[in-house]
């Protein structure tokens, strides 16, 4: 299983829900994993060991992950990277924190963290009218998708029953 997570800007909470979808299906072994671009036309990888409020990947350690990764890759190599992931989740339970990844990535299921009334970053402009679930911290959204509204407190999402409910009939199969 892949669940894809993307999000508008930095700070508008995808690290945040990624940590509650891994808190609340503990019996899953997740893999998670943060993806950030850079400009070496090349892919990295590095494990994350501490489970702590330090660093994304260690938040999502904390939060209950059974191994964390930050990943990087060019535009250029994304197609690649997408590859790798699909690799690693086989027999797994991956959870992916990157909107671009949505053009070379068919998961089982996207959410999208959504703060402003449209979105400013690119690849969410062109990726968030695909997402499976919308989650928003105080707009409201007029869209065919299922929208949640979402708190962050101490570093994870807070989720209404509802968000809950959507998730589990999608994610526990």
């Amino acid at each position: 299983m892949i669940v894809l997570l993307g999000g508008d800007e930095r700070g508008v909470g995808k690290t945040a829900l990624v940590c509650a979808v891994i808190a609340q299906f503990p019996r899953m072994p997740w893999t998670a994993v943060k993806v950030s671009p850079n400009d070496d036309d090349m892919i990295y990888m590095h494990q994350e060991r501490e489970a702590s409020g330090e660093s994304a990947t260690g938040r999502m350690l904390a939060a209950g992950a059974a191994s964390a990764f930050l990943m990087g890759a060019s535009a250029q190599r994304l197609g690649d990277l997408a590859q790798m992931l699909s690799h690693m989740a086989q027999g797994s339970a991956l959870i992916v924190e990157s909107t671009a990844l949505r053009a070379h990535l068919e998961p089982d299921l996207f959410l999208c963290v959504m703060e402003q009334k449209a979105p400013h970053k690119t690849s969410l402009q062109q990726h968030w009218k695909l997402a499976d679930v919308l989650f928003t911290r105080g707009h409201a959204w007029e869209t065919e998708q299922p929208v949640f509204q979402m708190d962050v407190e101490h570093g994870m999402a807070v989720l209404n029953g509802e968000a809950k409910k959507f998730l589990a009939e999608r994610i526990i199969k």
